[in-house]
């Protein structure tokens, strides 16, 4: 049961090794200045912060305790909508509570952890019966990234991809909506070496079915860099495999088409490029952002005295919406007069500014 700063918070954790390895909540952990374990048994260890993942809410903490007894893991991938579990959790500082409930909680029937409890849908600040879990796969992969490189390492596979609809099988003439549509391929990916191209299907990964684009992302962030995945793709109405070595999500290029910003009193020093499906997966934008992204600010430079900095996304200059670098270069050549008008995308909030010079 961790302690951020002292008594401020209390919640839940798992013993997943007899060493001493627990995985909880990046909530819980995060920014304290000391953490505290109490054990069912009643003992109490300080613990150390191994690591954590604001993005996925998962951090693993280890005390110096031996012969453990751990949760048996179980398989989140199997999990079925309307399936019985049980959530063991620390609310409020009530200990050891348990609740029942389908899909969305914390351990199988069988005692088996399959998910790591993170939120529940509240406005009061009480249960409505409604809540949110890691799945386990996915908080076990994080925690061996964090063991083994001090942070979340995800993998990458350099694809666009979408889901396939009735109207696209029947225009692609395929049999079944089963898998995902290859939309495009990131030029010198791990997809683009391992022979994947635009128009594929990709049916599984590792023999895991894809289904969805979005779960295909997270598969592929699951994988641990360097690591080689089989892949089964569909081409020509022909089902063949090819094997991926998966890349390094947090090295590939967030940005194409970059453009450096020349002779505007407003804008010049800045750095923009396109927004790719890399920067969307690295910097969790969400999926219906248009703009340009703010790559580079040159110090004392009309852009940085404007205010704009690294990871921005300008998305509306002077009521025009911007779709892209194209559209970003059209606008700026329309530009005059010493006033600008812009709307900016900064840490999952719109801003709305007006500069005059």
């Amino acid at each position: 049961m961790p302690r951020k700063r002292l008594e401020k918070a209390l919640g839940s954790g798992v013993i997943i090794s007899w060493d001493g390895y627990i995985i909880t909540n990046n909530h819980m952990v995060g920014g304290a200045d000391k953490v505290e374990v109490r054990l069912a048994d009643g003992r109490i260890f300080e613990a150390s912060i191994i690591g954590s993942d604001p993005k996925s809410d998962v951090a693993v903490i280890k005390i110096a305790a031996k012969d453990l007894p751990a949760i048996a893991i179980g398989n989140s991938s199997n999990l079925r909508i309307g399936t019985v579990v049980l959530a063991v959790g620390n609310p409020f500082g009530l200990s050891q509570t348990v609740t029942m409930g389908i899909i969305s909680a914390l351990v199988n029937m069988k005692g088996e952890l399959i998910g790591i409890n993170t939120a529940i849908l509240s406005k009061s600040g009480g249960n409505v019966g409604i809540g949110f879990a890691i799945p386990v796969d996915l908080a076990i992969n994080i925690k061996e990234s964090i063991i083994r490189y001090g942070k979340v390492v995800r993998g990458w596979f350099g694809v666009t991809v979408q889901d396939i609809t009735p109207k696209i099988a029947k225009a692609m003439h395929l049999t079944s909506t089963k898998g995902v549509l290859v939309a495009g391929v990131v030029d010198d990916s791990p997809a683009d070496k391992g022979g994947i191209k635009r128009g594929d299907v990709i049916l599984e990964i590792n023999s895991k079915k894809v289904t969805q684009a979005s779960g295909l992302r997270i598969m592929a962030s699951e994988l641990l860099p360097g690591s080689s995945a089989r892949v089964k793709i569909l081409r020509n109405g022909k089902e063949k495999v090819s094997s991926i070595i998966i890349g390094d999500l947090s090295k590939a290029k967030i940005t194409s088409n970059e453009f450096v910003i020349k002779d505007n009193r407003f804008l010049a020093g800045a750095t923009v490029g396109e927004i790719t499906d890399v920067t969307r997966e690295r910097l969790s934008f969400p999926q219906d952002l248009k703009g340009v992204l703010v790559f580079k600010v040159k110090a004392r430079s009309p852009a940085a005295s404007t205010g704009l900095a690294p990871g921005d996304v300008i998305i509306r200059i002077n009521g025009k919406d911007i779709e892209g670098i194209g559209g970003f270069k059209e606008v700026l050549s329309g530009l005059s007069g010493h006033k600008i008008s812009l709307r900016i995308f900064r840490h999952g909030a719109i801003m709305d500014t007006t500069i005059i010079r």
